[in-house]
């Protein structure tokens, strides 16, 4: 058992509720030890980098502590943290003597031979690691502490460990407290130095060669947008102090996710810092495009409605929003991506009825994936979506260049691609694809192109795994349907590419001299059609209620086009691709029919098994293969997946529509298309219950970005992800910043309480006399880093103020004078960060600057807005019919 994170620091009384989701009244019943122990367990996790595995995991939390009196002796801080993280295993808290911390460790190893538990939070706020203070990787022993000070320790499985790239402090002997000589009475819990292994010694290869180094996703969350966007900031400064941008993204990446989500693609470590910048602005840019009833929303840190942010949208705001106009990309063009393989282009997605609004920049399918010089803004996104994830896999869209950026990239997508490939040639069929040549020259007939899709997709399947993005269901489309089913359990791996090796042989000419088209009309309306030619022209595919792909020969579909325009029923003829595939992306339906019962003897022996998950079909309308399905003898599925079912498969058509249809109905809410190049893409989105949520894993243009941006999309919609596949950890995150309240007696006057942001601009206006030096002082008490000070006259600190030249700035200014403040407030902006909150300070509250203020400060992301005249402090609000816009509580 080992030590994979570590956080330790003295007791206090600050706490940040809001991160835990506390209300007030259960906050002040924490006592100090409590709290510290709280935000302990969560930076602990932050160093282990397991955050991004915690929620939904049985990972256990044990605390120990004293006993302890009154309110608190009832909470089981081990339970609350466990709600906080959703995590499902044991949630313990050990009180008893002042041994209960080391209780509570000794508890947690013996806590890990249940192999169910993945990690062990644990620890206390009376709780010390010797050396003190403790040296990485010199961790000698667990003990009590002579001085009020906590710690938390993350403990997991030393195998696990090595497995998730986590970094190791050091080992448990065994379990038991110890004393170290014959009559001591500290007891302790003695370590093993722990070692890294050797092939973790020299790190992740590190090259300054732009052209070589592939984008790398940083995905980034924080408990509400706010505090995502302080993060954009906080960490667009951090990142300097990494040596390489893998070590960033790897650290920022397995921190506990939040419901506030961002994803970047970043080249490198510049490139990472505008791209942070980037979002901190577009968060700011899409609160100032919200309609103010969308943008107002009650906070729940100070209890008051708070204008200009972004919210949860009602159905009435939706359709205002919508028409914002969206900011510019990353690139800094405010042009549209072009848009290909039903690619959204960057778009401000409105939601409604609780949805959030949504910016994405960048497409999963774009043929534009950016330039070697900037990464870009994946998106950003408060909207969790429920329900499943299909795994689409298409039947064309192959290219020669496909699997060569993941090949090259990812071993396990290499190693699972020759698994495919040797099961193609042990079935009789050709070696599709080499570490040296990859898939050739792509100029092969359907004999090479369907193996070569189909291991190509049984590859990729395996990639996203690897991710820890895994399907619910799936389904497929032609030669897809035979990975989808060997991806679902519903056949082997030896079987399906004896299935592709004979399916590409049989329809290798029957695509020769072969033409499509795609007809918007009704099937029934489509056979009324090709009646007359029925012999030479059939239906290949149905997408949907009124998508319809028919081929045949050429002659009879241009027949059919042109009929279908006189009808005026929309038609086109579907252009050859030219790559592999053949010269028409879909087989001769007619030819096709014709051949497919040769399959029945030829896979006679193929076994169908029980899928582990549902297998949506697309040969047998309607039908739904899933793990409930009765085996017969030996588990095989009789007359599911059998030679019978493929040969159906081959003679199509394929019924797409309603495999889609029978998804959405069985909860499915995001269709993920396995595959080179998104083809079916468009035709998902054009399902109601996926218009917003069907995403290609890859692309012709640009292979390696295009699987991280559709990994990144489905962070967003708050799917799990295992970012341990970014590399090993080797560097700590930045430091967790936790929010803070403050309520500070002035003079003879409580002070508000308020939420206080460092990286914030806080302005005073008003002036530096009695009421304008007492709330200068207070913000800088509370931990302020700039307060800006608008005076009429300018003049030297008063004395209250002295020695605090460098967090306090004077700016001659005229609240009263409109034009004169709005440069103000421009300047403060162009060169500080956000502004947080704004104060006027007098004697008296002039009216006509307090208007001013309210209005030139409404679409600053301001926590409060406020007026202190030195008997009390009064809210700064819009009041109707032009009366003076300050009010008393």
């Amino acid at each position: 058992m080992s030590i994979v994170g570590v956080a330790y620091r003295p007791t206090g009384t600050a706490f940040d509720n809001d991160w835990f989701a506390l209300p007030e009244h259960e906050a002040a019943a924490l006592d100090p030890r409590q709290r510290v122990t709280l935000e302990l367990a969560v930076e602990a996790l932050d160093d282990s980098g397991l955050g991004h595995l915690a929620p939904g995991s049985r990972a256990a939390v044990v605390f120990g502590a004293a006993t302890t009196f009154g309110p608190a002796a009832a909470l089981n801080i081990a339970h609350l943290l466990s709600r906080t993280l959703d995590l499902h295993g044991p949630s313990l808290l050990v009180a008893s003597d002042r041994t209960a911390p080391l209780v509570a460790v000794d508890t947690a190893v013996r806590l890990l031979a249940d192999e169910s538990v993945p990690f062990v939070i644990t620890g206390g706020a009376d709780l010390a690691l010797l050396p003190d203070p403790p040296l990485p990787q010199h961790i000698s022993a667990v003990a009590l502490p002579e001085s009020s000070r906590g710690a938390v320790l993350i403990l997991q499985r030393t195998r696990d460990a090595y497995r998730t790239g986590s970094r190791h402090y050091a080992e448990f002997p065994g379990t038991g407290m110890g004393f170290p000589h014959p009559g001591d009475t500290a007891p302790r819990i003695a370590l093993w130095h722990s070692h890294p292994r050797s092939d973790e010694t020299d790190g992740p290869v590190r090259t300054s060669d732009r052209d070589t180094q592939p984008p790398l996703p940083i995905p980034l969350s924080a408990h509400d947008l706010d505090a995502l966007h302080e993060l954009c900031l906080h960490y667009a400064t951090a990142i300097g102090g990494y040596p390489s941008l893998r070590d960033f993204a790897a650290a920022v990446a397995r921190l506990t996710p939040g419901p506030s989500r961002a994803t970047i693609l970043a080249h490198d470590i510049t490139d990472a810092a505008s791209q942070l910048r980037e979002v901190a602005r577009d968060i700011t840019a899409l609160a100032t495009t919200l309609p103010v009833s969308a943008a107002a929303r009650v906070s729940p840190r100070v209890g008051r409605v708070q204008p200009n942010r972004i919210a949860h949208l009602t159905a009435a705001d939706a359709p205002a929003a919508a028409s914002a106009p969206t900011s510019t990309t990353a690139q800094g063009n405010s042009a549209t991506r072009p848009e290909s393989n039903g690619s959204a282009g960057p778009s401000t997605a409105c939601g409604i009825a609780g949805e959030m609004v949504r910016r994405v920049v960048g497409s999963a399918l774009s043929s534009d994936p950016g330039t070697a010089e900037s990464g870009e803004v994946v998106g950003i996104s408060e909207y969790e979506r429920a329900g499943g994830v299909l795994f689409l896999f298409s039947g064309a869209g192959g290219h020669a260049r496909m699997g060569r950026a993941l090949a090259a990239r990812y071993p396990v997508f290499a190693a699972a691609l020759t698994d495919a490939v040797d099961a193609i040639v042990a079935a009789g069929g050709p070696r599709v694809w080499t570490p040296r040549n990859g898939f050739g020259s792509g100029t092969g007939g359907e004999d090479v192109a369907q193996p070569a899709l189909f291991a190509f997709q049984v590859a990729l399947a395996a990639l996203l795994g690897v991710w820890g993005i895994w399907a619910d269901a799936v389904a497929g489309h032609g030669i897809g349907e035979v990975a989808a089913a060997v991806v679902c359990g519903a056949i082997s791996l030896a079987d399906g590419a004896r299935i592709a090796v004979a399916r590409g042989r049989l329809l290798a000419g029957t695509g020769i001299d072969g033409a499509a088209a795609v007809l918007e009309a009704t099937p029934a309306e489509v056979h009324r059609l090709i009646e007359p030619m029925r012999s030479s022209v059939g239906v290949a595919a149905v997408d949907g209620p009124s998508s319809i792909t028919v081929s045949g020969d050429p002659r009879y579909i241009d027949t059919l086009v042109r009929r279908a325009h006189r009808r005026a029923i929309f038609a086109q003829r579907i252009a050859a691709d030219g790559t592999i595939g053949g010269p028409i992306p879909v087989p001769h339906a007619p030819r096709a029919r014709d051949v497919a019962p040769q399959l029945v003897s030829e896979l006679a022996t193929v076994a169908a098994l029980r899928p582990e998950m549902p297998f949506f079909s697309t040969t047998r309308r309607g039908m739904v293969i899933g793990p409930k399905t009765a085996p017969g003898a030996n588990g095989v599925v009789q007359g599911c997946t059998d030679a019978a079912y493929w040969a159906l498969n081959a003679a199509g058509p394929v019924e797409l529509g309603a495999a889609l249809d029978s998804a959405a109905g069985a909860g499915i809410s995001t269709v993920v298309e396995i595959g080179p190049h998104g083809v079916l893409t468009p035709v998902a989105r054009e399902h109601m219950a996926f218009r917003g949520a069907a995403y290609a894993v890859g692309s012709r243009a640009d292979e390696a970005g295009s699987f991280l941006r559709a990994v990144g999309r489905l962070f967003l919609e708050g799917r799990r992800v295992d970012w341990s596949a970014l590399g090993a950890l080797t560097v700590p995150p930045p430091q967790r910043r936790w929010g803070r309240r403050v309520s500070v007696e002035g003079v003879g006057v409580r002070m508000p309480e308020v939420r206080i942001r460092v990286d914030g601009t806080y302005v005073v206006a008003g002036g530096l006399g009695v009421s304008g030096a007492l709330v200068v002082r207070w913000l800088l008490d509370a931990g302020v880093r700039e307060v800006v000070v608008l005076t009429r006259l300018a003049r030297a600190l008063p004395e209250p103020l002295e020695g605090m030249e460098e967090c306090v700035v004077v700016v001659q200014c005229d609240a009263t004078d409109r034009v004169d403040l709005a440069g103000a407030l421009d300047d403060i902006r162009d060169s500080g960060p956000p502004i947080r909150g704004v104060v006027l300070a007098g004697r008296a509250l002039h009216p006509v600057a307090a208007g001013n203020l309210v209005d030139l400060t409404a679409a600053d992301p301001t926590d409060f807005t406020i007026g202190f005249s030195g008997v009390g402090w009064l809210p700064l609000t819009r009041v109707s019919g032009g009366a003076a816009p300050v009010t008393r509580e």
